[in-house]
């Protein structure tokens, strides 16, 4: 679907410009983004980019946006009193295979200090309370 198909396809600022597909290649709904609230937006930059290599999009006072895939993103908003530790709430960030796993595991618990829940191959709490699932490409979440 390209915009002379959809007049109204929506644009977002950090996309450039350039429309926003509605629907994947096979039809199917997209996530756009991810949300999240953090206590320190500086510091939660230099956290997300140290253990995932995400590269920034755009910021501005107070936010931050990573590139997460094709047409996909993370949003960071700082909330001073932002810390969460109840609930299921998360999403999943997918690295490529068991060897990164491995180092985010090793980054976020000798260089963070961080716990891994248990039950998990890899989930965690980051520095303000939000759930992430890391997921590599062959796990079995993704079927």
């Amino acid at each position: 679907m390209n915009s002379s198909e959809f007049p109204f396809a929506p644009v977002h600022p950090i996309s450039r410009g350039a429309p926003i597909p509605l629907r994947d290649e096979r039809g199917g709904v997209c996530c756009n983004h991810v949300a999240i609230d953090v206590g320190d937006v500086d510091a939660a930059v230099a956290f997300y980019v140290d253990v995932f290599g995400l590269e920034k999009l755009d910021e501005g006072e107070g936010d931050a946006f990573f590139k997460l895939g094709e047409h996909q993103f993370l949003a960071m908003f700082e909330n001073k009193g932002a810390h969460r530790e109840q609930g299921n709430e998360h999403f999943g960030i997918m690295v490529r295979d068991e060897a990164q796993l491995a180092e985010v595991r090793d980054k976020l618990v000798n260089k963070y200090g961080l716990q891994l829940i248990p039950g998990f191959r890899c989930d965690f709490r980051d520095p303000w309370g939000n759930r992430i699932q890391v997921v590599d490409l062959h796990a079995e979440s993704l079927v």
